[in-house]
C-alpha cells in the first residue's frame, strides 16, 4: 500500500488518488517551508514554499495554493497559520484504499 492510499482527509474518510497527491504537495510545501539551513538548495526550496504559500495566486503557472486548499477542503489563512507555527503535516495516515 503506498502513501497515497494511506492518506485520508482526517475525518476518516479517504482521499482520491487526485486530493491525495494535492495533500502531499501540499505537506512537501509545508515541509520545505520549516526546513532549517542555510545553503543555497535549502533557501531556494524555502522561498519557493513560502512564495507559494503566502504569495498572490497564480495563474496558469501549475497548482495554486487557494485551490489546492478548496479541493482538500482546507482554509487557506489555517493552513497558512499553521505553516507559521511550524506545523508540517496537516492529515492523518488511515490505511485506508484510497477512492477511485
Amino acid at each position: 500500500m503506498s502513501y497515497f492510499e494511506d492518506v485520508d482527509d482526517g475525518a476518516g474518510e479517504a482521499f482520491t488518488p487526485p486530493q491525495a497527491l494535492l495533500a502531499s504537495v501540499l505537506e512537501v510545501a509545508l515541509l520545505d517551508f520549516a526546513r532549517p539551513g542555510e545553503d543555497a538548495h535549502v533557501r531556494q526550496h524555502r522561498n519557493n514554499a513560502r512564495r507559494w504559500l503566502f504569495g498572490a495566486p497564480m495563474t496558469g503557472t501549475g497548482v495554486d495554493f487557494e485551490h489546492v486548499c478548496d479541493v482538500l477542503n482546507l482554509q487557506p489563512e489555517e493552513v497558512r497559520r499553521l505553516a507559521l507555527a511550524g506545523r508540517t503535516r496537516l492529515f492523518p495516515t488511515a490505511g485506508r484504499e484510497a477512492r477511485n
